[in-house]
């Protein structure tokens, strides 16, 4: 591939991650960031947790910021949690042409 300042046109990047890989810390350790329950689904032994950040929200309103998958039974509705994001699950993508530049290893 060719290095990521050739791919990376647009000058803004999107950053994802899949739901597996966020931690829903019920007791909002330190590292957390804050936020609500806003939705859950439960999906046989896991559970899709839809979740708004308490502070610089994202969403317009009508979805979550987040979508984190649990194992089991998650957090009720409205409960406030801690959001945990391990930067190295990061995928990163060129805002503009959606190519994507940096996949976690």
């Amino acid at each position: 591939h060719p290095p990521i300042t050739e791919r990376f046109l647009g000058g803004n990047a999107l950053v994802g991650i899949r739901p597996e890989r966020i931690v829903v810390d019920q007791r909002r350790s330190e590292r957390a960031i804050p936020a609500e329950v806003e939705r859950i689904e439960l999906r046989g032994s896991s559970t899709v947790v839809g979740l708004r950040f308490l502070h610089g929200s994202t969403s317009n309103g009508r979805r979550p910021d987040v979508l984190a998958t649990v194992n089991g039974v998650g957090p009720k509705v409205g409960a406030s949690v801690g959001v945990v994001l391990d930067p190295a699950q990061f995928h990163l993508f060129d805002a503009y042409t959606e190519a994507a530049l940096v996949h976690p290893l």
